[in-house]
């Protein structure tokens, strides 16, 4: 059987690297919301995305969001029961802000294999991060589904982008 972390130790223990939500962040948590969670099961331990269900004063249930790989007990879409204290962290970001963040990551790549088109300088060489073309065509594609999420696609484009 499973534990859950408690969060609030494991900050008090260890605050400069252990981060946990504020309580303002807490206090406006409301169903629908992802929470993640440590679970922990003999010596393994493993986090895993939360949907919060129902908030009954400090009780609050949720289904397990995503498969764990450590976890016997645990499988995605288990409801379980926690406490504020067992929440590690609270999912934010909309997805216009996740697909921003991974374009920016193809362009740090792009540089750095404009920078070091062999892999030399590097402490370990990269053989598997693709090349330019690779990491452009993804940002092309972000691009479109950025002007989507944000109601300015052109049709024109869109239809001509799935073409290529």
């Amino acid at each position: 059987m499973f534990t859950l972390m408690d969060g609030n130790a494991r900050h008090a223990a260890h605050p400069d690297t252990f981060h946990i939500p504020s309580n303002a962040e807490l206090v406006a948590l409301k169903p629908g919301q992802y929470v993640k969670l440590g679970f922990q099961e003999g010596e393994s331990t493993e986090r895993a995305w939360v949907e919060v269900k129902t908030i009954n004063g400090r009780h609050l249930t949720g289904v397990v969001n995503n498969d764990l790989v450590v976890m016997e007990t645990v499988k995605d879409g288990d409801e379980i029961s926690f406490a504020f204290h067992h929440i590690l962290g609270i999912y934010h970001r909309s997805a216009i802000e996740i697909i921003e963040n991974a374009k920016a990551t193809h362009l740090r790549w792009i540089k750095r294999l404009q920078e070091h088109p062999d892999g030399g300088e590097l402490e370990k060489p990269i053989t598997t991060a693709g090349d330019i073309a690779h990491h452009e065509q993804y940002i092309a594609d972000y691009d479109i589904v950025l002007e989507a999420l944000r109601g300015e696609v052109d049709e024109e484009r869109l239809h001509l982008h799935r073409q290529d």
